[in-house]
């Protein structure tokens, strides 16, 4: 308790002092943020549109919280899973797979076979995803609203709702009372497999290699109602041997009867050391991307969310502090005159050349880019925080 304290007194102390005229709360950034960003950008090498949807959660409060990697699947809690993996990862974060009945996983022979059709619904931008490529296998991209449409898998009885009611009943059956933190972000609806040869025309299909095809379930914790970003697209960016605190998740994949589950990286509440901080107002994320759209940089945003992101506890490595962050999706070009490199497909509809992107991490109390060019471990480390109490009336 009394590390705690310092670590919250010296947070205080690193806080930037803020004006309170341009702190705003979560409901007076939600009331004053438009439903989407839509304007023209006039710069010297082309005209750049944005027209993206603003993500804002809908609660009332904005809490700092710190979570710890949640333990291990206790042995006790296996139920009738068969189970494959359960431990802790490198990056200490708990892992569990276990099976329960088999379907897809009982071929033998995966020489030439695949899936013929894939339909997945995802929140993830589909800018770069046409629902149709010209290419027989390719994946069919569908926007995910939250709420299952009537959707039936090849040759099964049970819909794609009732399939996620009975995998639910199993995750309990697992993870007890941890299933109220997850929240459904995406589903897959996966045909038969069957065997397949090339030729010089396309894909000539042969028999199904199993009997029906099966459903794929994603879903991801949030905390106090409000979504958690991951850290993973730093991967991406220059060397970077920081942690990246993905965000918990869980894949359940099912044909109704058979089950394979995957739980990785959960997280359990540890406290609210601020139960509501202030945020800048949207105005001020806007004025921190348009240096880059006028420079040439941006061509086109497909996402502006508001959520958490994780931060290291310095004086504790099993502590991540999770804080008020703007998420933005970009398509982004190192130099102002090249031009987007479009995805494109192979003829097995395989993504051989995919669209350059670029996320932004912004502070939402102090309207600040995270830089993703240093390769400081320490860039990650939890920043000053903004209270009601620091900002000049």
């Amino acid at each position: 308790m009394k590390q705690l304290f310092s670590l919250c007194l010296a947070l205080l102390m690193l806080s930037s002092v803020a004006s309170a005229e341009n702190m705003k709360s979560i409901t007076e950034v939600k009331s004053n943020t438009p439903d989407r960003w839509t304007k023209t950008y006039e710069t010297q090498w082309r005209n750049v549109d944005i027209d993206v949807g603003i993500d804002i959660p809908n609660v009332e409060a904005f809490p700092i919280i710190r979570v710890k990697y949640a333990d291990p699947v206790p042995e006790n809690m296996y139920g009738s899973f068969q189970v494959k993996e359960n431990g802790r990862n490198d990056f200490d974060q708990g892992m569990f797979r276990g099976e329960k009945g088999s379907f897809v996983g009982s071929l033998k022979d995966w020489k030439n076979v695949r899936a013929r059709e894939t339909i997945v619904f995802t929140e993830k931008p589909l800018a770069d995803y046409p629902d149709n490529t010209g290419v027989e296998l390719s994946e069919i991209m569908k926007p995910f609203t939250g709420e299952i449409p009537e959707i039936t898998a090849e040759n099964l009885s049970l819909t794609a709702q009732e399939a996620y009611g009975k995998a639910i009943s199993e995750l309990e059956s697992v993870l007890g009372t941890r299933v109220d933190s997850l929240r459904l972000t995406g589903f897959q609806v996966v045909s038969c497999y069957y065997k397949y040869h090339e030729t010089e025309n396309g894909l000539e299909w042969k028999e199904p290699q199993n009997k029906t095809g099966y459903y794929l379930f994603e879903l991801a914790q949030v905390y106090e109602g409000i979504d958690y970003h991951s850290g993973d697209h730093f991967k991406s960016s220059v060397q970077y041997d920081g942690p990246n605190f993905e965000r918990g998740s869980v894949s359940l994949i099912t044909d109704g009867n058979g089950y394979t589950l995957v739980v990785s990286g959960l997280y359990d509440l540890i406290d609210k050391p601020y139960p509501d901080v202030p945020l800048v107002s949207f105005d001020k994320i806007i004025e921190e991307l348009e240096g880059d759209i006028m420079s040439g940089n941006i061509r086109r945003i497909d996402k502006v969310k508001l959520c958490y992101y994780g931060y290291h506890d310095p004086n504790d490595n099993s502590v991540v502090w999770l804080l008020p962050t703007w998420i933005v999706e970009s398509v982004y070009c190192e130099k102002p005159d090249e031009e987007v490199a479009e995805n494109t497909y192979n003829k097995m509809g395989e993504l051989i050349n995919v669209t350059q992107k670029r996320a932004y991490v912004i502070n939402a109390q102090t309207g600040e880019m995270l830089d993703r060019n240093s390769k400081s471990k320490e860039r990650r480390n939890v920043p000053g925080i903004i209270t009601w109490e620091t900002t000049v009336q």
